[in-house]
């Protein structure tokens, strides 16, 4: 499947057992939060953000913290569609 996909955002191990590559050395501490309701969609919510970042011409790093803050802001809501108001981006 990786050869018919433009794009493909492996977790690290999955990266490593596939390509022996251990290339992704950076690490991006998670936003903690209070309470973790439901972790329906958190991955995809990262996804989102760090693609639209990246391509937007932010670096890595920038574009990961971005990708965690939203998904730390789904887990704390119940299913995969949280309420708009609570997509706040901004630092």
């Amino acid at each position: 499947m990786y050869r018919l996909t433009d794009i493909v955002l492996p977790t690290a191990n999955d990266e490593r057992l596939l390509f022996a590559d251990d290339t992704a050395t950076t690490h991006v501490p998670p936003v903690l939060v209070r309470e973790v309701v439901d972790t329906t969609a958190a991955g995809d919510s990262f996804n989102s953000v760090y693609l639209a970042a990246r391509f937007g011409g932010a670096c890595p790093e920038d574009a990961a913290k971005n990708g965690s803050r939203l998904a730390a802001m789904v887990v704390q809501h119940r299913g995969a569609i949280i309420p708009r108001n609570a997509m706040q981006l901004e630092p």
